[in-house]
């Protein structure tokens, strides 16, 4: 059968059920005895005292101070967060980051070289509390749970004011700023301490101008550049940074061979209903877009920059069109509503554009949305950006497949980081897009793309690439001007975006509604292109530019797509549809995973609160041995979903259980079709601890694509659909379009 005949089979939910497994583990030798734990401890406690004494009674707001607590890297999963300890005395977590360390012992007979990451806790309590914190750990009585946490811990530290001051304008007396103050479960108590704090100083206040997230307010500021170090003695201040700019777009000049006439289709879009959101910059005045775009100025907004402009018909042409390759554009498969969301003579064009954005997509309009500028600022590891915290607050709520450009950096710093992805592309609940040089084969990153990797969670970023063009292959767009339509040549990760979310609703506009966009997200990264390149640079691979090819199977594959829910602290065994029989020759599946996790962005290196830990089973008539024991509920499982296989061997050293809260998942197993049998994966969501339960906490969304290939097995896919007929649906397309080959 052509390829193009064999179209996704859908609903493999059908094939999934709920199966109870015990989970079990071992305890752990701790790295220092109790007594050492005291011998270590003591004198840092002591240091930390002193410190908070120091504060002035206006930093502490109702006479609370916030100090940090390292823990070993052997103890960063959920189960051994020091709860007992700090209850004992005191002290509360309100947020975490990640640090570096290189521990003391660890109490393993290999340990690790070198530094490791770990987690740093903000704890905070009463002055009285941490005055009198080291005759409390003093009398720990050896046994307890005390005991154990105390043993578990790195480091205990006080804060400087110094360590909080990031990015600061050296040329300016009195900069603009942006200030994160933790805000636990009092929000309006902190902030209001803080303004008297900030006034007593001399700090410009703008009323109104604060945003919540959890954990964390954002809230712009202006001081004099001597009065910084003390405005951040404030307890509950995060950080202190210079108000970030966003990018801005540029025009370079390429060969004349991306120039010239253009005809624009006659017809409307493929799927009018379809829409496509594009924030960015707005739209000139000419080529008339009006077949296919609707254009929001937004209320309030001052006269359009001219390169905003320029940009935004860049996108939006690259969103409708693609690159435009010849003497007439193809015909749209959606239409694109256009939302102008800069205002590039404002002071606060970095914090209104957010608003904007955020007002646009916090709504059931759009499920595609495309946005190709940000701050320009490379993404820490150490601190969330607003743009990434609200946004990904946003997409847990709302399903819409945002596709986010990272940024022209790439050729910058790389030992500084300045190379580095930008805001919001390292948000876990968003599509983070880079370019590549070109559309054919052989390709590579695009030397202007930004790198990853991300943060952990979340540390494969890019999620992929799409040509963006360059110099030598450039991307055509439209370009304004009256009279006739006319295309230029440019590049940028600003295209290679939108590019990409075209294919994505383009599968909308083929297939219907029947996909999600959480799983149409999972498919784009499953179809990418592997290579031998630095995942760091590339993510996954190149994104298919194809629709139809996105998805067709051969005939020797089985490409099936399973969604819905998970329930917390439950398994879901999702069943991998073959046909009856053995299975001749090698049989290679692949698998992608992903969720959309709930974030606390307050708390940096924990910063999803929702994970996925993932057994393969490929055989359900092979048992562990049990030596005389009874035999085991469950078949026997095999390494699949494995740190190495997912993130690239030991490049990126990932934390104890780290790849648990991987929000993003793709492996492949190769292995002889005669070892399957009945195989499945059986998938559990779990919690982070300590974060507080709500109603509708018992269930995140999930997306699954799961593809098997025998090429000893030229019918498979037949095979596949008659055996699972009439429980797997075959798609069926809605338009007639011929596969690339």
């Amino acid at each position: 059968m052509p390829r193009e005949h064999n179209f996704l089979l859908a609903r493999g939910e059908r094939l999934t059920t709920r199966v109870e497994i015990r989970q079990g583990g071992g305890q752990k030798r701790p790295p220092y005895s109790l007594a050492m734990a005291r011998r270590r401890l003591l004198p840092q406690v002591a240091l930390v005292e002193r410190a908070v004494a120091a504060l002035p009674a206006e930093a502490c707001p109702d006479d609370e101070a916030v100090a940090s607590i390292t823990l070993h890297p052997r103890y960063v999963s959920k189960s051994d967060a020091p709860e007992a300890l700090l209850a004992s005395v005191g002290l509360r977590t309100i947020g975490t980051k990640p640090r570096r360390v290189t521990p003391e012992r660890w109490g393993t007979s290999r340990p690790p070289a070198g530094e490791v990451v770990t987690d740093e806790l903000f704890v905070a309590g009463k002055r009285s509390d941490f005055s009198g914190l080291a005759s409390r750990l003093r009398g720990i009585v050896t046994g307890s749970s005390q005991a154990g946490d105390l043993t578990h811990l790195e480091a205990i530290d006080a804060i400087a004011a110094d360590d909080k001051l990031k990015g600061i304008p050296e040329d300016q007396s009195r900069p603009l700023l942006e200030v994160a103050l933790h805000s636990e479960r009092r929000p309006e108590r902190i902030l209001s301490a803080f303004r008297q704090f900030a006034r007593r100083h001399e700090a410009e206040w703008f009323e109104g101008r604060e945003r919540y997230v959890p954990g964390l307010i954002f809230l712009p500021l202006r001081a004099d550049a001597q009065a910084l170090r003390d405005l951040a003695a404030f307890a509950f201040l995060r950080v202190l940074r210079g108000m970030p700019a966003l990018r801005q777009p540029t025009s370079t000049p390429l060969r004349a061979a991306g120039h010239g006439p253009v005809a624009l289709p006659v017809p409307p879009a493929h799927v009018p209903s379809i829409r496509v959101a594009v924030l960015d910059g707005g739209l000139p005045a000419s080529p008339d877009l009006s077949q296919w775009v609707d254009y929001d100025d937004g209320p309030g907004m001052g006269t359009p920059n001219l390169d905003y402009l320029e940009h935004g018909l860049a996108v939006t042409s690259a969103c409708l069109f693609g690159p435009l390759s010849g003497a007439e554009a193809p015909r749209p498969y959606f239409r694109v509503d256009h939302h102008r969301v800069v205002e590039p003579s404002s002071d606060f064009e970095y914090l209104d554009a957010l608003d904007r954005i955020v007002q646009v997509l916090d709504g059931d309009r759009y499920e595609f949305a495309g946005l190709s500028l940000g701050p320009h600022q490379p993404i820490t590891d150490d601190e969330v950006s607003s743009w990434t915290a609200r946004l990904d607050e946003l997409l847990a709520r709302r399903a819409i497949l945002l596709a986010v450009a990272v940024g022209n950096d790439g050729h910058a710093d790389r030992r500084a980081g300045l190379n580095r992805i930008q805001s919001p592309s390292d948000g876990v609940n968003v599509l983070a897009v880079g370019a590549a040089d070109s559309l054919e084969t052989p390709w590579r990153r695009a030397l202007y793309s930004c790198v990853g990797p991300g943060r952990s969670p979340g540390l494969v970023k890019p999620d992929g690439v799409a040509f963006g063009g360059d110099d030598n292959e450039p991307f055509a767009v439209l370009k304004s001007g009256a009279g006739a339509t006319r295309k230029r040549a440019d590049y940028g990760t600003s295209l290679a975006a939108p590019f990409t979310l075209r294919a994505a609703a383009a599968v909308r506009a083929l297939l219907g509604n029947e996909l999600r966009p959480l799983t149409l997200r999972a498919l784009l990264i499953h179809r990418c292109e592997e290579s031998d390149h630095n995942p760091r640079e590339v993510g996954w691979g190149r994104f298919e530019a194809d629709p139809l090819r996105l998805v067709t199977c051969e005939d020797d594959e089985a490409l099936v797509a399973f969604q819905g829910t998970l329930p917390r602290g439950r398994w879901l065994r999702a069943t991998v549809p073959l046909p009856p029989g053995p299975l001749a020759g090698m049989v290679t599946i692949r698998a992608t995973l992903l969720i959309v996790p709930r974030v606390e962005p307050g708390s940096v290196s924990t910063y999803t609160r929702d994970g996925i830990e993932v057994r393969f089973r490929p055989d359900d008539r092979s048992f562990t041995p049990t030596r005389g024991r009874p035999r085991p509920q469950h078949a026997r499982a095999a390494s699949f979903f494995t740190e190495s296989n997912v993130l690239g061997a030991g490049e990126h050293a990932l934390r104890e259980e780290g790849c648990k809260w991987e929000p993003c998942l793709r492996a492949s197993r190769r292995m002889r079709g005669r070892g399957l049998h009945n195989p499945c994966f059986d998938i559990y969501h779990h919690q982070r601890s300590g974060v507080p339960q709500q109603e509708n906490d018992s269930e995140i969304p999930y997306a699954l694509i799961v593809g098997v290939r025998a090429p000893s097995m030229p019918q498979l896919y037949d095979a596949v659909v008659r055996e699972h007929r009439g429980v797997l649906v075959q798609l069926q397309p809605r338009l007639r379009l011929q596969v690339r080959t």
